[in-house]
């Protein structure tokens, strides 16, 4: 296969799942590694040993569409720069009156105050300490602080500082979901559970109970699951217009991810008239986030293929270029493009070498279908027979300044 004539796509269908599995989730990831930190900065303990995974499952309406689970959720809030967190925690005194507002106020900010340091130990301090964050999430939580049990929990569902229990986590949740008011992260959480089967039965009408409280406070993920079962029947009646409602409200409110979910309606016509420019516009909004790598693939593929706008190889290049160098969790096949871009010098210089790096990186990556298995190990050895040609064509005095075999050259010369 001649370096020049490499076939980046073929058709838009496999275009389309050579980049990445067709999900409306946020992939979860969990690190089977002990006492390890996973890509994500979560310092991750549980049981066993083994590389970073991926939980799928397969939809129960269409058997051929892969799904990634929904996002745990935690609490999104404002990190004070100029914290400094106590090496341990102090305990709270036994000798308390609950009734006096002092000492609620003053239980509330030391509540918030331990949760500010299990904060710090989970995702700020390095290296991160996931047994003092437990440590300090549950003097949180015992001081009465929702985040603080919400924390509790995930760390409860995850391993992280302590071993892994999903019932008991299942069970906090249950218990903040029934506050008032509830977390609307712990909701979404609940619903996750439901749905996934993670320390309860599958309950799918259930979780999108949980995924409508939470979505009624403005909760962004519950927005995305809760649209996922209502385009795809799970635990709800199907209805295409109220997910691309969802949808639309989150690409208002400038969710990355939200613009490209909702450029796959307008592209497709579900919930809506189809609107394949609208689609474009959309993909190339959600292109400019820095934070999630969807909409990039999208809109390159388009610039790629020239659908529906003029043909920008370059662009293209860069975007997927962007998408592997700064995501290097994103799928497998994402890099197997890349290689292609290299192997071919589309959108940039022939560079064998880079190639070759990142069709290994592929093969090592996750969502990788057979089909890319096999072609990467083609191209692999593509490049690696022409490198061995190479070799032998400068001993004997033939050979091109890149070291690129020039097979019309050769042939002319007869010295191939």
């Amino acid at each position: 296969m001649s370096t020049s004539t490499i076939n980046l796509i073929k058709t838009e269908e496999e275009v389309s799942l050579s980049v990445y599995p067709q999900n409306e989730y946020k992939p979860e990831y969990t690190s089977q590694c002990f006492g390890s930190q996973n890509e994500f900065g979560m310092f991750v303990i549980s049981e066993g040993m083994g590389h970073l995974t991926q939980k799928f499952h397969v939809s129960p309406v269409n058997q051929n569409y892969i799904a990634c689970p929904p996002t745990p959720t935690t609490p999104h809030t404002p990190y004070n720069e100029n914290f400094f967190p106590e090496v341990f925690p102090t305990t709270p005194p036994a000798d308390i009156n609950m009734f006096n507002p002092a000492t609620l106020l003053a239980f509330s900010q030391q509540a918030e105050h331990f949760y500010d340091q299990g904060h710090y130990f989970l995702h700020v301090a390095n290296p991160r300490n996931a047994y003092l964050a437990f440590s300090y999430f549950a003097y949180a939580a015992n001081l009465g602080s929702q985040r603080g049990k919400h924390q509790l929990a995930y760390c409860l569902q995850h391993g992280i500082g302590v071993v892994k229990d999903e019932k008991k986590a299942v069970k906090i949740y249950l218990e903040i979901a029934s506050a008032d008011p509830p977390n609307a992260a712990t909701l979404c959480q609940l619903g996750i559970c439901f749905q996934m089967g993670i320390g309860v039965e599958v309950d799918a009408s259930r979780a999108v109970q949980c995924y409508e409280r939470a979505v009624h406070m403005r909760h962004k993920d519950a927005m995305f699951n809760l649209a996922y079962c209502l385009r795809y029947g799970l635990g709800t009646p199907v209805n295409h217009k109220r997910a691309y409602e969802l949808y639309y409200h989150l690409a208002e409110l400038g969710d990355p991810q939200g613009m490209k979910l909702l450029g796959n309606c307008k592209m497709s016509g579900i919930g809506t008239e189809k609107d394949e420019i609208g689609a474009l516009e959309w993909f190339r909004r959600s292109s400019e986030s820095d934070i999630y790598w969807g909409g990039k693939m999208q809109y390159a593929l388009h610039l790629l293929k020239g659908i529906n706008t003029a043909p920008n190889h370059v662009e293209a290049f860069n975007l997927v270029n962007t998408v592997c160098e700064n995501f290097p969790s994103c799928p497998g096949p994402n890099k197997l493009l890349l290689g292609r871009f290299y192997h071919s010098g589309t959108g940039c210089q022939v560079d064998l070498e880079k190639a070759l790096y990142w069709y290994e990186k592929a093969l090592r990556s996750y969502y990788m279908p057979s089909c890319y298995v096999q072609e990467s190990e083609m191209l692999i050895n593509d490049i690696r027979n022409r490198q061995i040609q190479n070799s032998m064509i400068f001993l004997k005095g033939v050979g091109n300044e890149n070291g690129i075999i020039d097979e019309d050259i050769g042939h002319e010369d007869g010295n191939c």
